[in-house]
């Protein structure tokens, strides 16, 4: 099912379920979901009527409309009700709770009975909550495309080859599919090489083989992800943090295979996602004041505790708001031109296959090394 804001209501429409695969992952949510009931404190347990009843009256506004923006207070609220590891899991139960609930109106309080069941409750499922101008999906939802595009690329891998794993929250499905395939026997003689400090401890805790930080000279095969992907499966990387390293990998790489969800298709790099620019921490003031002058508006990349987030190399990452970008290759040139930047998450002419996963299915889209025609093949 799907949630779709239609201004000022919210209606559910059925669309045609993804393929098989995606609901590999189905018994990983119920016992996630299993989980988040019983890690939850004794004395809240989830209730999700009786929760909604709560969220009513100590968080929406009486006589409030049921609307998608609604959602993000509800996964506050959830988040308040079981943690933030656990809150999608919660809110998922508590929405489906409230999405069937007659509407407030000025003569219908919002606060109902708790123990009200007037429809039957909806078959657990990753919630898909769009907005009607197409607003990324929920997490649950995204990490499930997420996992049947890695599933599908790691079809690719073969005996005895150098693999490439890419860092992000959707190569790490890759890396652990890898891992299943290879403990199952199926990839005898299987090597390596991981793209950043994360992925590599990741990949040796499941127990893959991996080469060394000098790298193999050449690698078979990479699976990674991207941030953005334009119609010529140009890219824009970078937002975990490792794109020097997962350059390197992809031009050493005889076939870059890229895992995305659909949300990540854009007409125009830079219409989705900052562009991440990778400096050494030396002089670079100088550097923030160059990309500004280009337009790009950038933001020095933080973690949790206000400090700079720091690369596996020692380097600090501008984020560059250039909206869409006319021309990459001139961009590019000028951003490898500039003493002191080390790299820049534009990733052009170096995937040759990307795997779309959407709720239509999976997609599988392949450039022409030669030529750079971009065709679709055929899903196996």
């Amino acid at each position: 099912m799907v949630v779709v804001r239609m201004v000022d209501e919210v209606r559910i429409v059925n669309l045609a379920p993804l393929p098989e695969v995606e609901f590999a992952q189905k018994p990983t949510f119920y016992q996630d979901r299993q989980r988040a009931v019983n890690r939850r404190p004794a004395d809240r347990p989830l209730d999700a009527a009786g929760h909604v009843e709560q969220f009513v009256g100590r968080v929406m506004p009486v006589g409030a409309e049921r609307r998608l923006d609604d959602g993000i207070a509800l996964r506050g609220f959830a988040q308040s009700l079981a943690g933030k590891e656990l809150a999608d899991l919660v809110a998922h139960d508590l929405f489906h709770e409230w999405v069937r609930r007659p509407r407030a109106t000025a003569d219908t309080p919002r606060r109902l009975p708790t123990g009200q069941d007037s429809a039957p409750r909806a078959e657990i499922s990753p919630v898909r909550l769009r907005k009607w101008h197409n607003t990324p999906m929920r997490t649950l939802d995204r990490d499930s495309l997420k996992h049947a595009a890695a599933v599908y690329a790691v079809r690719f891998v073969e005996p005895g080859t150098i693999v490439g794993l890419g860092t992000g929250s959707t190569a790490i499905h890759a890396v652990r599919e890898i891992a299943r395939r290879y403990a199952a026997g199926e990839l005898p003689g299987l090597r390596c090489f991981a793209t950043s400090s994360e992925v590599a401890r990741a990949a040796e805790a499941a127990g893959l083989p991996l080469i060394d930080a000098e790298g193999p000279a050449t690698i078979n095969l990479t699976i990674d992800g991207a941030d953005e992907v334009d119609p010529q499966l140009n890219l824009i990387k970078g937002g975990g943090g490792a794109l020097l390293h997962e350059k390197i990998v992809a031009q050493a790489s005889k076939r870059e295979i890229i895992v995305v969800d659909e949300a990540k298709m854009s007409p125009q790099l830079g219409t989705l996602y900052r562009l991440p620019v990778e400096v050494i921490p030396f002089g670079r003031a100088g550097q923030w004041h160059f990309l500004n002058e280009l337009g790009g508006r950038p933001e020095l990349r933080t973690k949790e505790d206000g400090k700079p987030y720091v690369t596996d190399e020692g380097n600090f990452i501008y984020d560059c708001a250039f909206g869409p970008i006319a021309d990459p290759e001139e961009l590019g040139a000028e951003l490898h031109a500039r003493s002191g930047v080390v790299e820049h998450g534009l990733f052009l002419g170096m995937a040759d296959d990307v795997i779309v996963a959407g709720q239509s299915g999976l997609r599988h889209l392949q450039r022409d090394a030669v030529t750079g025609e971009v065709r679709e093949v055929a899903v196996a």
